[in-house]
């Protein structure tokens, strides 16, 4: 697994991809997250992968190009561009990408719910197999999310797995982050023994001291190992048993007052140095 430097999952925006290859090799990370709106609009897309092997740097992931969630136009629309975004992906050899589903619906119980993500995430798991890239879900823990939902729905170890299942596509997998498996109260045999080979994203991050695990808010985190209240050291050396090999990025939704971009990615760095040599 590798350090990686996500812009947008730590606030950093409006960066170009010569920009995040400047800040992660001034900051020590090995790989990058792929902009594939920027590389897209390269009349050789293979110029950003010349310039990330260049830097010494590997790929992270990409985001998901697909809204699968809302309005079903809009899916069909994003499915029937998604092939092109596919190739470049593989072409430049960013081979992993992921999204997340929300915890509960007002509208949808739980089997209506699975049919849908069914039936809207399986297409999308078929084309990206097709071009070799990996699907990562995002399940998301926290019980503040679930309250005064009419239903849940999928929110922890059990639930993502049975979702995959369900898909049933070999490239489908688990963004796993950190977060969220300690606020579904997951273990470490939920990773060891029930994720091998099925992680293909990885987010990390800590929790506020000041409030009891189900009180805790999604959007209200911490940098990694700034409290120790999610076990790091067990998180870490769960996955490097499994011998997860993918990115390993920042995500702790907190604000960088007053910060430009070298100082987030420098602050941020020195708490992944701290959560990767946990792993060892």
């Amino acid at each position: 697994m590798f350090k990686n430097l996500s812009p947008a999952a730590i606030g950093i925006t409006n960066v170009t991809l010569d920009e995040t290859i400047e800040l992660a090799l001034r900051h020590g990370f090995a790989g990058i997250d792929a902009p594939l709106d920027e590389i897209s609009q390269l009349s050789d897309p293979q110029e950003a992968s010349r310039k990330v092997g260049g830097a010494g740097l590997v790929w992270g992931s990409f985001g998901l190009p697909v809204d699968y969630s809302g309005d079903e136009q809009v899916w069909r629309d994003d499915l029937d561009r998604l092939p092109r975004f596919a190739g470049i992906a593989r072409q430049i050899g960013c081979t992993r990408t992921s999204t997340v589903i929300m915890p509960a619906s007002d509208e949808l119980d739980y089997d209506a719910n699975m049919a849908f993500h069914v039936e809207r995430l399986r297409p999308v798991a078929n084309v990206l197999d097709a071009y070799g890239i990996g699907l990562g879900i995002e399940f998301i823990g926290p019980r503040t999310l679930r309250a005064g939902r009419r239903f849940a729905f999928v929110h922890d170890v059990d639930g993502i797995l049975a979702l995959c299942d369900v898909i049933g596509t070999p490239n489908i997998g688990v963004l796993l982050d950190g977060w969220h498996w300690y606020t579904a109260r997951a273990t470490a045999p939920d990773i060891t023994q029930r994720m091998a080979g099925k992680v293909v994203v990885v987010h990390v991050s800590d929790a506020p001291a000041d409030r009891d695990i189900d009180e805790q808010i999604d959007t209200d985190r911490a940098l990694p190992c700034a409290t120790g209240v999610i076990d790091a050291k067990t998180f870490m050396r769960c996955l490097a048993q499994i011998n997860y090999d993918g990115p390993v990025s920042a995500e702790p939704f907190m604000p960088f007052d007053g910060m430009n971009a070298g100082e987030v990615a420098a602050t941020v760095s020195l708490s992944m140095d701290k959560i990767m040599a946990m792993a060892q």
